[in-house]
């Protein structure tokens, strides 16, 4: 899906913290094989959660839950994908919603060569965005005072 730069600047200043969903009611999946163990399964509040080896959990940033599509979709793949080289990965694209999958998967996505330029993108540009040390700063500065000139009235 293409997407402008200042479409993207404005998504990344708002960060991905508004439009994750971690908390609340997720869809439930119906597992169509007889043989499998247990026939629905769903996401949990967990998975956006990552353990390390020392115990401590860390919030999966990139990970959001869209409660429309019923699926969940990486946040800086979906804004850096086609300046990275764009993968067949379902968090990218259609979205991800084999919930018995989830434990492989995130582990395989959240390490691919397809995801961590992306990553590394959007941090990159977020920290920028906050330090006001973009190329563009004094017109993102001017744009922000014409806005708050224009919403007073």
């Amino acid at each position: 899906m293409p997407m402008t730069d200042a479409a993207r600047i404005e998504i990344v200043t708002r960060g991905s913290a508004v439009i994750q969903n971690k908390s609340g009611a997720f869809a439930t999946t119906v597992r169509a094989s007889d043989k499998a163990k247990g026939c629905t399964r769903s996401l949990t509040t967990d998975w956006f959660y990552r353990r390390l080896d020392n115990g401590e959990r860390v919030l999966r940033s990139w990970m959001i839950y869209s409660r429309a599509h019923e699926c969940l979709y990486c946040f800086c793949c979906r804004l850096f994908a086609k300046d990275c080289e764009q993968g067949a990965s379902s968090f990218i694209n259609t979205g991800f919603r084999t919930w018995w999958k989830l434990s492989p998967k995130i582990g395989d996505h959240e390490s691919s060569p397809e995801h961590l330029p992306c990553f590394e993108k959007w941090k990159d540009l977020e920290i920028r965005l906050n330090q006001n040390a973009t190329l563009d700063a004094l017109l993102q500065q001017k744009v922000k005072a014409e806005i708050s000139r224009w919403t007073k009235f």
